[in-house]
C-alpha cells in the first residue's frame, strides 16, 4: 500500500501560488485508480509527490508501513514505476536507450518490452531515436518501459494521450491484465474520463490542489446520482444535480 499523510505542497509563481492542502490517499495493490480533475487541478503535481520526485512541505508519502524517504527512494522505485519521458536520452534510439537502461532494472524483461511494442503497433519504432518519434509515439515506448518491469504500482500520466481509438483498447487490455493477473497497482490520470470509466476501481477527485472526493467507483456514482465521469467531476455537491444531464 502507497499512503499519503498530511501532504502539503505550495508552488509560487509571482504573485500567484499553486497549493496542496492536508492530501490524504491510499493506493492499493491489484486495483486501478483513477486520478480525475480539469486542467491545472494539481494531477500531475500529486503523482509526483507520491512517486518521490517532488518533496512535500510538510507530510509523508509511506509505503508497506515505512516512511518513503531520501535514503530509501531507490528501493522504493524499484517496486514503484513511472511511466513517463525519464525513462530514456532523447537524442538515442530505442534499442540504444535499451542496452544503456535496461542493466539497471534486474526486473526488466526485454520480451516483455517487444510484446507490448508489437501490441501497440510500435515495433517498428525501435531504431529510430526517441526526440524524432511523434508524441504518440514517444507514448507508446514510455509505456512499453514501464510494462516491461514487474513493479507492485504503476504510475500512468494521461496513458492514452495521441492515441488512436484501437490502440487505447490495447493500452487498457494491459492495465486489466497487470491489475488482475499480476495485481499491480495502477494510479492514472487523464482529461479522457470517458476511456477510463469501465477501467477504474477507485476514483480520485481533485480541485484546486485539493481532494475533492475519493472512493469505489460504483459507491461514488450511486453518491452523486451518476455514472457519467465528467458529471462526477463538475458536481458542487453528492445532492446537486447536474446542469447538463
Amino acid at each position: 500500500m502507497i499512503e499519503a499523510k498530511n501532504i502539503v505542497y505550495r508552488v509560487r509563481k509571482g504573485r500567484d501560488c499553486f497549493c496542496m492542502n492536508d492530501v490524504n490517499l491510499k493506493l492499493e495493490e491489484g486495483y486501478i485508480t483513477g486520478l480525475l480533475g480539469y486542467n491545472g487541478a494539481g494531477k500531475t503535481t500529486l503523482m509526483n509527490l507520491l512517486y518521490g520526485a517532488l518533496t512535500p512541505e510538510s507530510g509523508e508519502v509511506w509505503y508497506k508501513g515505512n516512511r518513503v524517504t531520501k535514503k530509501n527512494r531507490d528501493t522504493y522505485h524499484d517496486e514503484v514505476v513511472y511511466c513517463d519521458a525519464n525513462w530514456c536520452i532523447p537524442h538515442m534510439t530505442i534499442s540504444r536507450n535499451l542496452e544503456f537502461f535496461s542493466p539497471l532494472y534486474p526486473d526488466f524483461d526485454r520480451k516483455q518490452f517487444d510484446d507490448v511494442l508489437v501490441r501497440l503497433r510500435a515495433d517498428g519504432l525501435i531504431d529510430k531515436a526517441y526526440e524524432n518519434l511523434s508524441t504518440g509515439e514517444q507514448k507508446k515506448t514510455e509505456l512499453a518501459f514501464g510494462m516491461a518491469r514487474s513493479p507492485k504500482f504503476w504510475f500512468l500520466d494521461e496513458p492514452f494521450a495521441n492515441l488512436d481509438p484501437v490502440i487505447k483498447t490495447e493500452v487498457q487490455d494491459l492495465m486489466i491484465l497487470a491489475a488482475r493477473q499480476r495485481g499491480t497497482g495502477i494510479l492514472l490520470s487523464t482529461h479522457l474520463v470517458d476511456e477510463i470509466a469501465d477501467l477504474v476501481d477507485y476514483i480520485v477527485v481533485i480541485e484546486n490542489g485539493n481532494i475533492k472526493d475519493f472512493g469505489d467507483r460504483e459507491q461514488l456514482f450511486k453518491k452523486y446520482r451518476t455514472e457519467n465521469l465528467r458529471e462526477l467531476i463538475r458536481s458542487d455537491s453528492p445532492e446537486k444535480e447536474s446542469e447538463l444531464r
